[in-house]
């Protein structure tokens, strides 16, 4: 009895407190849906206010710098773009006028580095990577860094032409045929070839330049141990100093100084290819077929891309009297680089031992034609300042020599250009 007494108090305890406990769980719920809405309500108002903050922020910043930029006080342009940088670390705007202040102050480096912070999707990435080469190749003088920077141009714009140009020069300057020739064909393939790019295709088993030297030593400056321009700065000098007539005694000691200077650098650089192709076109003119056999076998194993090594092929072959393993190896060597007249006049002497008369003279017509015109083009101040005259030439050329994608591109080019 006294158990049930309990039980029916104790429930209608519970009954009395539920209705109290009821509205105050209620209520706190309630107070956060209202808390929550608010919130929600307030997010967007208070984005729009930040971004209004910010935005007016940098539009402060880009006005204190044109400003300052408009006096040419690249101290103070600095200090304004650093501060505008540590505020907002991936502004495209402030990290340009930060290079510009740099450039101004004569830190060139630093420009060249702060042009490749520019954000990857940025609409001024492009501009600044080309503007980034430009300083590379120029006053900063990192050469090497210049060529991943025009690569990475090419990322970004498969058809930039700068960055082409500065390629086939650099490749140019530096002896790389083959370097070269891929970047030419890839350039015209693309539609965005230099004009002066054909001048280069034409000599490109003769390269020669009136500024090697110079340009070489400069960039040698960056790095005193680097292989590329050791070699092609003594090569330039070799080549310069050999076409002084008559060659008087320091000339010639300086000649025989540069020659040296390479033969120590092809025992320190044993598969450099343009140190083998120097020696091996020495070794060719004194018909040092020993050398010639033992040059060869240190050319790398990508060699059978190479024009010059199959040359050199052909040219053993042919002082062994073994005509049919040079005429096979000219016709590799062609069809790598049509437009060699040195090969065509060598095949056509290996022709005319086989008694193949008819093809001796298309061949030795060829490298005639190809002779004069190499003549013609080395006689010109630089490579820019090439005629619509010459260009039809080696059109003509390449037309003769069965390279009619050459041909076919250069009359689409020549058919745009002035009288």
């Amino acid at each position: 009895m006294l158990r049930r007494e309990m039980t029916d108090n104790l429930a209608n305890v519970t009954e009395d407190i539920q209705p109290q406990i009821l509205p105050r769980r209620y209520g706190r719920w309630v107070a956060f849906v209202i808390a929550l809405v608010t919130l929600l309500v307030a997010i967007p108002f208070g984005v729009r206010q930040y971004g209004s903050w910010h935005e007016q922020r940098s539009k402060d910043f880009a006005r204190r710098g044109r400003a300052i930029r408009q006096s040419m006080d690249w101290e103070s342009l600095a200090s304004v773009s650093d501060q505008w940088r540590n505020w907002d670390k991936t502004s495209a705007e402030a990290i340009l006028f930060r290079a510009e202040a740099a450039q101004g102050l004569d830190d060139f480096r630093m420009a060249a580095d702060l042009l490749h912070e520019i954000p990857a999707k940025h609409s001024k990435r492009l501009g600044a990577l080309i503007e980034r080469s430009s300083l590379l190749f120029g006053p900063a003088n990192k050469p090497l860094d210049g060529v991943q920077a025009c690569h990475e141009i090419l990322e970004v714009e498969p058809r930039a032409f700068a960055a082409h140009q500065r390629l086939i020069f650099f490749y140019a300057l530096t002896l790389q045929q083959e370097e070269l020739l891929r970047q030419i064909y890839k350039a015209i393939e693309l539609g965005c070839e230099p004009i002066d790019a054909y001048v280069y295709l034409a000599l490109a088993d003769v390269l020669t330049f009136h500024n090697g030297f110079e340009v070489t030593n400069r960039w040698l400056a960056d790095d005193v141990s680097q292989e590329l321009f050791l070699v092609s700065r003594t090569i330039h000098a070799w080549k310069s100093l050999s076409l002084i007539q008559p060659l008087d005694a320091e000339s010639k000691a300086k000649m025989e100084l540069a020659e040296k200077l390479l033969r120590e650098y092809l025992d320190r650089f044993r598969t450099n290819t343009s140190l083998l192709t120097f020696f091996l076109n020495l070794a060719v003119t004194n018909g040092d077929a020993e050398q010639v056999e033992q040059l060869l076998t240190r050319f790398p194993a990508t060699a059978t891309t190479d024009s010059q090594y199959w040359r050199f092929k052909g040219w053993l072959h042919a002082a062994r009297d073994e005509n049919s393993e040079a005429e096979i190896a000219y016709k590799e060597s062609l069809s790598i680089y049509p437009l060699s007249w040195t090969v065509r006049h060598e095949l056509a002497d290996v022709l005319r031992r086989q008694k193949n008369y008819q093809q001796v003279s298309q061949m030795q017509e060829l490298a005639l034609l190809g002779k004069d015109l190499r003549r013609e083009l080395l006689e010109m101040p630089d490579a820019r300042s090439v005629s619509k005259a010459l260009l039809t030439k080696i059109r003509d050329y390449a037309q003769r020599c069965g390279d009619d994608f050459v041909a076919g591109a250069l009359s689409r080019r020549i058919r745009t250009l002035p009288e």
